[in-house]
């Protein structure tokens, strides 16, 4: 996030000031898609696919909004087709069946109408979390499926999909899932005690399905970018008894599958800064010269890493910012 005219915004495209991985993999003639990521709107051409963040409506971004600043010019897509085809999966929130909230939430009637109810013990300050999580479920579902057909059609070596569910579902049901240290209201926890262990079976369908497209050769990278926990001691506050506090923390999972990794394999403590260099070892790739992160040389089999030793390092220049090709909207004359 940045500030931009005193406000607080998702930071755009525009700002970056070195390449994506989908653009270094790009820039080595490999063909990628890179679906839903923040920091990716304006969609910017790539050697492939790019579906930017907030193309399809999320729990942040409705489809006719974006917290940057929208230009006429600006691509949702790249191609600008792919944005239907994305819109094909996706299905409008006022068209939900029961059978998609179900399996979270026990519901009556009334509260499935509106699809509303008061956060339950949130950290944020939402209004509708319920809906939140409605949206945020059919945007992650069609990306899933969007990324499915773009695998079953084109040669792609680097997918990535960016799932937002369990954002939409800890901070505001994690009291829930622990009735024994939290103080609830009535039925609180027959109503939402399985939502997070549900959101969790459904990422695990979602990500076996794209295991599955992504066919037997794959190497397939499950990043968290936080976790959630409580708080390490009960909390006191004046006039109340000792509770304890849900948390966000700075600690997350990195799950490596597919050829040439090591099965059942502790890889020990890693940083998402080593993500990159380590999927551009997977894709026998050069790692940057500049990158921060290192290369998790232990996630890999002996057999992978003596018959696709190391390419050494490169240095992955910033020249593509100084191209008009990076930005649609500049190639179509819109002003930045």
């Amino acid at each position: 996030y940045v500030e931009y005219e005193g406000k607080v915004v998702a930071a755009p495209s525009s700002m970056r000031r070195v390449p994506s991985i989908f653009q270094v993999a790009g820039e080595n003639q490999e063909a990628v898609a890179s679906i839903g990521f923040p920091g990716t709107w304006p969609a910017e051409l790539l050697n492939g696919f790019n579906l930017a963040y907030g193309a399809v409506p999320g729990r942040l971004v409705e489809a006719a909004e974006h917290s940057w600043e929208r230009k006429p010019a600006d691509r949702a897509a790249f191609p600008e087709s792919l944005y239907q085809r994305a819109l094909g999966h996706y299905t409008p929130i006022e068209r939900m069946d029961r059978h998609d909230t179900s399996a979270f939430f026990v519901l009556n009637e009334d509260e499935f109408e509106m699809l509303y109810d008061l956060p339950l013990g949130s950290i944020y300050k939402r209004e509708n979390p319920l809906r939140d999580f409605a949206i945020t479920l059919q945007r992650d579902r069609a990306q899933v499926a969007l990324a499915e057909d773009l695998l079953g059609e084109f040669p792609l070596r680097l997918v990535g999909v960016h799932l937002e569910l369990p954002e939409a579902l800890q901070p505001v049901y994690w009291r829930a899932a622990y009735p024994d240290h939290y103080e609830l209201a009535a039925n609180a926890y027959r109503r939402y005690g399985d939502a997070i262990d549900a959101c969790y079976r459904e990422l695990d369908s979602l990500i076996g399905r794209l295991i599955e497209a992504a066919g037997e050769n794959a190497v397939v990278c499950v990043v968290g970018n936080r976790g959630f926990g409580n708080s390490p001691a009960p909390v006191t506050e004046p006039g109340e008894a000792p509770r304890l506090l849900p948390m966000v923390l700075n600690e997350s999972m990195l799950l490596v599958y597919g050829h040439g990794i090591r099965q059942g394999a502790d890889i020990g403590r890693a940083d998402v800064i080593d993500v990159t260099p380590t999927l551009l070892t997977a894709l026998d790739l050069p790692v940057g010269e500049m990158m921060d992160g290192r290369v998790l040389e232990s996630a890999f089999t002996e057999g992978f890493l003596s018959t696709h030793p190391r390419r050494g390092t490169r240095l992955y220049t910033e020249d593509f910012l100084l191209s008009d090709e990076r930005y649609p909207s500049q190639i179509e004359g819109a002003d930045r």
